[in-house]
C-alpha cells in the first residue's frame, strides 16, 4: 500500500473515531472494521470480489449498524464504499483516462449537474451532500477499475445467490435475524412505504430496500442471458414467480417491458406476437372480472398478494398509488413555472434541515427533474445525445428503464453494476 492509501485509511479512522467519542459508543467503529477487513481481503486474494459481495449484502450490514447504533439517524455504512473508492482512486483515475471520450464527457456532465443542483439547494446541509455523493456520483466509480467484471460478478453470484434467495423466502414467512427484526419493528413505515403490504412486510433480502431487491431480481435473467443464455429462461420463470409471490408490481411491469424490447431488438417476431397477446389477454380478463381488490387487515398473505397484483388490471391501471403519483407530478410541474431551476437536490427527508417536501419521488427521473428544472432538461438532452452516438448494448436499455421507473441511483449495488457492464461491453467491442 502506498502513502496515499495509508493517508485515506488514517483519515477514515479519525472520521469514525469522532463519532465514537462524540456519541460515547464504541460500536460506531464497526464500519471502519468492515473497511479494514475488505482491504485485507483484497491484499490477500488480489481481487475485489469480496467488495462486490459486500455491496450485495450492503443492506444487511446497514441494518446491523442500525441495530448497533440503536436507530442512529444516519447509517454510517454508506461511507464504506466512499472510503474504499478513495483508497483505490489512483487505479480508478487510470481507468477513467482509458475510457472512450464520449463516456468521459458523459460522466463529467453527470457529476457537474449533480453538484450544481446540490449546491444551489435552499439550505446548506453537509450530510445531504455526502449522501448525494454516495448515491448519485459514486456509482460511476465503484466498479470502474475491476477487470473482467462480468466473470467476477458471475462467480460471486454463483456462491451467494442461493443464500440471497433463501434469505428473502425466510423474510416472506416472517423469519428475521435479530438485527433485522429490530429494523422492521422500529423503521418508519411512512418513510419506507414499500416495506408494508397490508398487515405484512415484503422481503428485502440482503439489499438496502424492497425496491432494490425487486430490481435485482429483474436484472438477473438479463445478466445470465448476456453471459450464459441457456440460464435465461430458467431464471426468468423463477424471477417472475418471485415477483408475483412477493408482489413487486413495478418490477413485473419493468420485466415485461424489457422482455418485449429484447424480442423486438432481436427480431424474434413470432415470440413477440405470442408474448404480446398473452399480456393483453391477461389485462382484458382481469379487467372484466371486476374483483374487489380492497386489502383488509383480516386478509391473509395469499389474498393480500393476489389483490395487490390484480388491482392495476382490474381497475384499468387507475390505482390509488398511481393517482397519487400523477397528482403530485402535476402539482410540481405547475410549480416549475414559478421556479424554473427547481428546488435543488436532496436525498433524504431525515437530513439536518428536515426537507420533508423535496425529492420524494420513487424514480430518479422525477427526483432530478424537479431538483434542477431547466438545467435537468438540458442534462437529459445532452446525456441522451452522448449515449445515442455511443455503441449500444442492451444494458443501456435496462439502465434507461430503471432510471425512468425506479430510484436507480438509490440502489447501492444495481446502479454501479449496470454502468460497469455498459462500459465493459463497449470495451469488448472496441
Amino acid at each position: 500500500m502506498n502513502s496515499f492509501k495509508i493517508i485515506i485509511l488514517f483519515f477514515s479512522a479519525i472520521f469514525y473515531l469522532t463519532f465514537v467519542v462524540y456519541l460515547k459508543n464504541f460500536l460506531f467503529f464497526f464500519p471502519f472494521l468492515l473497511l479494514i477487513l475488505l482491504i485485507l481481503l483484497y491484499l490477500n486474494f488480489k481481487n475485489h470480489n469480496f467488495f462486490i459481495t459486500f455491496m450485495l449484502f450492503y443492506g444487511s450490514f446497514s441494518r446491523l449498524f442500525y441495530f448497533l447504533s440503536q436507530g442512529f439517524i444516519y447509517n454510517l455504512v454508506f461511507t464504506i464504499p466512499i472510503f474504499y473508492t478513495l483508497i483505490f482512486f489512483d487505479e480508478i483515475f487510470i481507468t477513467f483516462k482509458r475510457l472512450p471520450k464520449i463516456l468521459k464527457i458523459y460522466i463529467l456532465v453527470h457529476i457537474s449537474f449533480i453538484l450544481t443542483t446540490t449546491i444551489y439547494a435552499k439550505n446548506f446541509d453537509p450530510v445531504n451532500i455526502l449522501l448525494i455523493l454516495n448515491y448519485y456520483i459514486l456509482p460511476f466509480f465503484l466498479f470502474l477499475y475491476i477487470k473482467d467484471f462480468t466473470k467476477n460478478l458471475y462467480l460471486v453470484l454463483k456462491y451467494t445467490f442461493i443464500f440471497i434467495l433463501i434469505y428473502s423466502i425466510s423474510q416472506y414467512f416472517g423469519f428475521y435475524t435479530f438485527f433485522e427484526d429490530y429494523y422492521v419493528k422500529n423503521v418508519s413505515y411512512h418513510q419506507y412505504t414499500s416495506l408494508k403490504l397490508g398487515s405484512m412486510n415484503r422481503p428485502f433480502s440482503s439489499f438496502s430496500s424492497v425496491e432494490e431487491f425487486s430490481i435485482f431480481l429483474v436484472f438477473l435473467p438479463f445478466f445470465f442471458y448476456d453471459f450464459k443464455k441457456k440460464m435465461f429462461y430458467l431464471f426468468s420463470i423463477m424471477v417472475v414467480s418471485l415477483l408475483i409471490i412477493f408482489s413487486y408490481r413495478t418490477s413485473i411491469f419493468i420485466f415485461i417491458l424489457l422482455y418485449f424490447f429484447q424480442l423486438l431488438l432481436e427480431k424474434r417476431i413470432r415470440q413477440l406476437v405470442i408474448f404480446s397477446l398473452l399480456v393483453l389477454s391477461l389485462i382484458v380478463i382481469f379487467y372484466n372480472l371486476k374483483i374487489d381488490t380492497t386489502i383488509y387487515k383480516t386478509d391473509n398473505r395469499l389474498k393480500t398478494v393476489l389483490k395487490h397484483n390484480i388491482e392495476p388490471l382490474s381497475s384499468g391501471f387507475n390505482t390509488y398509488s398511481l393517482k397519487n403519483r400523477f397528482f403530485k407530478i402535476k402539482g410540481d410541474l405547475y410549480k416549475l413555472k414559478n421556479n424554473p431551476f427547481g428546488t435543488g437536490l436532496f436525498f433524504s427527508s431525515r437530513s439536518i434541515f428536515q426537507h420533508t417536501e423535496e425529492n420524494i419521488y420513487e424514480t430518479s427521473f422525477f427526483n432530478l427533474l424537479f431538483a434542477g428544472g431547466v438545467i435537468t432538461i438540458l442534462y437529459f438532452v445532452l446525456s441522451f445525445y452522448l449515449l445515442s452516438v455511443y455503441k449500444k448494448t442492451f444494458f443501456m436499455l435496462i439502465f434507461f428503464f430503471f432510471f425512468l421507473f425506479t430510484n436507480l441511483f438509490n440502489f447501492h449495488f444495481i446502479a454501479p453494476v449496470i454502468l460497469k457492464m455498459i462500459m465493459e461491453r463497449n470495451d469488448e467491442k472496441g
